[in-house]
């Protein structure tokens, strides 16, 4: 692809002013004033692709008003280099194929986002396009796999270990699989009956209701299920997860449960099935009902509250990824060995962005939400 010297003033791009959902907050607007020419280790980048999150939707939800004005939503996306910084490394230079997100400070701070035709970052944020990925797919792959990546780099999963995932068909919950897969582990995973025959297609999950288990009355028959790498619990099936895990695997607990939804009943019965020295991450926002404040003070008491007091006697941990061009290279590298894929629902242009948001809280998306900007994965492109 040849290095590109074209500078655009104006791009098209949606912004917001003040906090809320993306059907009352957005707006479209087809001229706004395009990101200056970079400078030190900053790049210009065109974007062909950008992906619907959670994070995107909360960043637009939650910060004050007073911190945005002409903001643009999102932190993925994919696209190439136009203009580097003289600071900028060589294997960065105009005309590369990239992926990558806006850091969250980017997007608190300086109101960055990724549903616009051009953005400007440094180059710690960025990676290397994966050259068996489409643009489409590469715009998916960063910012939650990033929450995953760094999921399991807490929990030290290694070879051997078993491994809770709830919440295996989203983003985040696909991406722990494959990574601990990849690392040997034995994987236990939730999802409803609908997303059951992808994950087996695409992750290469093996499907177990509760009642395989229960059944299973001797060692030889467990052992049996335990042969298979991954395997899956259909939620819709039983009438409790706690209870099916409570009762599978009392006998032989988990190292790590890497909760992606964030249920408050899993955690506080998960000394039936998590190890003593195991630990419990949570990265979703659980119960939307309670509220922010409802999950501030919930995740305080997780942490905090002694086993004495009435206290969980298991670790707890949340976070926020830290998101660098370094993890997203990692990802990179897995996604190129084939270790590491991602799966698409539906695209929308730039224009349709509030169809594409719909679907993507309708709950009923199998796969990323993604949004088509410049579609370089066109030929010629």
């Amino acid at each position: 692809m040849a290095a590109s010297t074209y500078h655009p003033s104006t791009m098209r791009a949606w912004t917001f002013s003040s906090g809320g959902a993306p059907e009352q907050v957005l707006s479209f607007n087809s001229s706004l004033s395009a990101p200056a020419t970079p400078k030190g280790s900053d790049v210009l980048i065109r974007i062909s692709h950008a992906s619907l999150s959670s994070p995107g939707l909360n960043l637009m939800r939650d910060i004050p008003s007073l911190l945005r004005k002409n903001a643009i939503p999102e932190l993925d996306f994919s696209g190439r280099v136009v203009a580097a910084g003289p600071a900028v490394p060589a294997e960065f230079a105009s005309g590369t194929a990239v992926f990558g997100s806006v850091s969250k400070l980017g997007s608190i701070v300086h109101n960055q986002g990724t549903l616009a035709e051009y953005i400007v970052l440094n180059v710690d944020c960025i990676a290397v396009k994966p050259t068996n990925m489409t643009f489409a797919e590469a715009a998916c792959l960063s910012c939650l796999g990033q929450v995953a990546l760094e999921m399991v780099r807490q929990a030290k999963i290694k070879k051997g270990d078993r491994v809770l995932v709830n919440g295996g068909s989203g983003a985040v919950g696909a991406a722990a699989i494959q990574l601990c897969k990849d690392l040997g582990s034995f994987v236990v995973t939730t999802c409803s009956t609908k997303h059951v025959d992808r994950m087996k297609q695409t992750l290469g999950v093996d499907e177990a209701s509760a009642s395989d288990f229960i059944s299973a009355t001797d060692n030889k028959e467990m052992a049996n299920l335990f042969s298979f790498k991954m395997q899956i619990i259909d939620y819709s099936q039983v009438n409790s997860v706690p209870t099916a895990l409570e009762t599978s695997y009392h006998a032989s607990q988990f190292d790590a449960i890497l909760d992606v939804v964030g249920s408050q009943e899993l955690f506080r019965r998960c000394p039936k099935y998590l190890k003593p020295e195991g630990l419990f991450i949570n990265v979703g926002d659980g119960d939307a009902q309670s509220g922010r404040l409802g999950f501030i003070l919930r995740t305080l008491r997780n942490l905090f509250q002694p086993a004495i007091l009435g206290g969980i006697p298991r670790r707890y941990m949340t976070f926020s990824a830290p998101l660098s061009g370094q993890n997203a290279a990692h990802l990179a590298d897995l996604a190129s060995s084939g270790k590491l894929q991602v799966l698409i629902d539906s695209t929308f242009s730039l224009e349709d962005v509030i169809s594409g948001y719909k679907r993507y809280k309708s709950g009923q998306a199998q796969g990323r939400v993604v949004i088509e900007i410049a579609n370089m994965d066109k030929q010629g492109q």
